[in-house]
């Protein structure tokens, strides 16, 4: 029987060198420190954690063209000192193919294979956890379904994950949209198997009842994916976000969808609100979240950073 799975999910730190200037905020945004400040609080957790897995966003504009990747390297520098397994999704600021190096060289070395340099090359790969038992992350044609996507699958304690990838085209930023391969490969993959899964994305599937955000920010197609996460709710334990940089939760058609908010700066998500406001409040959140045999828990937890 499955175990207890118990995974921190943070997300959109938007980390930057510089100190970030933005519409509305009266004051710059120095993102650095603020995933410092989140990174302590982490460090000082006492609970057990099997996983970190952040669903996007680790740098600002990190996707600009010819961006060296350097702020996305440095962060997840950062992020690999915390001791503990780092999964991701990709986001709209995210610099996708250095992401995946990120990701596919800390799982290369924690395997003792440096040579990895790609998902799918990887095969099974262990990573090991405070309890002894392993985490793999599984690659191959099926569970990575474009080479320009970071898509993927792994399983800790016998409880399957999927990361889909849902950035599309500069020309509909910052909405996303799921290519047809993923939209297949989950169909499959739910054929294939009888598991349970958890699901992390950086854009919400669903419309949030709020103006600015279900016009902007969601996926367009997200309607194709609940359907398919309606057609098996029995077996989707719950599809996990960022993107709108609060934490908020919905229950639709018998899925779970949770977002988690920002380390960075926040928006306002009320139903009035048709263009987005950004927020300065010196306030990183992070969900501490227990997959359990018949249970999920979600538990956002705010840390207080310096402004």
């Amino acid at each position: 029987m499955a175990s207890m799975v118990r995974f921190l999910q943070i997300s959109d730190t938007h980390w930057s060198f510089d100190p970030l200037s933005l519409p509305s905020c009266q004051q710059q945004i120095d993102t650095a420190k603020r995933f410092e400040s989140l990174c302590k609080w982490i460090e000082s957790l006492r609970d057990p954690i099997d996983f970190i897995v952040h669903t996007g966003d680790w740098v600002h504009r990190g996707h600009v063209a010819g961006g060296s990747g350097d702020s996305t390297r440095r962060v997840w520098e950062l992020a690999q000192r915390l001791g503990f397994p780092v999964l991701t999704a990709v986001g709209n600021h995210d610099h996708r193919s250095v992401l995946r190096e990120c990701l596919v060289n800390s799982f290369a070395q924690l395997s003792g294979n440096a040579s990895v340099t790609s998902p799918d090359e990887m095969g099974p790969t262990l990573l090991g956890i405070s309890d002894g038992e392993p985490l793999k992350l599984l690659c191959g044609a099926d569970t990575s379904v474009e080479d320009d996507r970071l898509c993927y699958r792994f399983s800790c304690k016998g409880r399957d994950f999927l990361v889909l990838d849902a950035r599309d085209s500069q020309s509909i930023d910052p909405r996303g949209r799921l290519d047809t391969d993923q939209l297949s490969a989950l169909e499959r993959y739910f054929a294939s198997s009888t598991n349970s899964c958890t699901v992390f994305l950086h854009y919400p599937p669903i419309e949030l009842d709020c103006q600015w955000i279900d016009r902007t920010m969601c996926v367009e197609n997200g309607g194709d994916l609940h359907s398919l996460f309606r057609k098996y709710r029995d077996r989707v334990r719950g599809v996990f976000f960022g993107h709108i940089h609060r934490p908020i939760s919905a229950m639709v058609d018998g899925v779970l969808y949770a977002s988690c908010g920002s380390s960075a700066m926040h928006f306002p998500n009320f139903p009035s609100l048709s263009e987005v406001e950004f927020e300065a409040d010196p306030l990183a959140f992070a969900n501490y979240v227990t997959i359990g045999v018949k249970s999920v828990l979600i538990k956002p937890q705010w840390v207080e950073t310096s402004r």
